[in-house]
């Protein structure tokens, strides 16, 4: 069983400097089993945007999924003092006309995420962070596709 949550900026609750927030009633959509593991992909594309470098590259984030992404992020001399990570994967620019860009990632460019559970927080946020971890203070409309694969 397959689930794709469609999320477009212009839709989102609130939406600013690099984070996007969006109501979702996950338990319309996913049984309630706490055992289940998904593999969460996505597939990306903004508008183009004059505020967007050839040179911008930015990870994407789910903050509040409420539910245990099996990603480690290595912290410290050695990888010692490991932690689980909200990072989903990157999206980078793609040249349009003149001098925009939009961001963009397809369906296989990330590998995917595993959770343990079904999401259970209805406010889900998006956030676009620069490679230092610092909010993206740009806000290009997007559409951003998430597939959950149940395994």
């Amino acid at each position: 069983m397959s689930i794709n949550l469609v999320l477009n900026s212009d839709n989102s609750l609130f939406y600013n400097a690099g984070l996007a927030r969006f109501f979702v009633n996950w338990s319309q959509f996913f049984e309630d089993d706490s055992h289940a593991k998904y593999d969460m992909t996505f597939s990306f594309a903004s508008k183009p945007d004059a505020t967007i470098d050839d040179d911008d590259l930015f990870v994407v984030q789910f903050d509040n999924l409420g539910s245990t992404l099996k990603t480690i992020t290595p912290i410290g001399q050695n990888g010692v003092g490991s932690t689980s990570s909200t990072i989903m994967g990157i999206v980078k620019p793609e040249k349009q006309t003149g001098s925009n860009n939009r961001l963009i990632t397809h369906y296989l460019d990330n590998p995917p995420v595993t959770i343990w559970g079904r999401p259970n927080e209805n406010l889900l946020e998006v956030s676009f962070k620069d490679l230092d971890n610092v909010l993206a203070n740009k806000e290009p409309h997007f559409v951003m596709i998430v597939r959950f694969q149940k395994l």
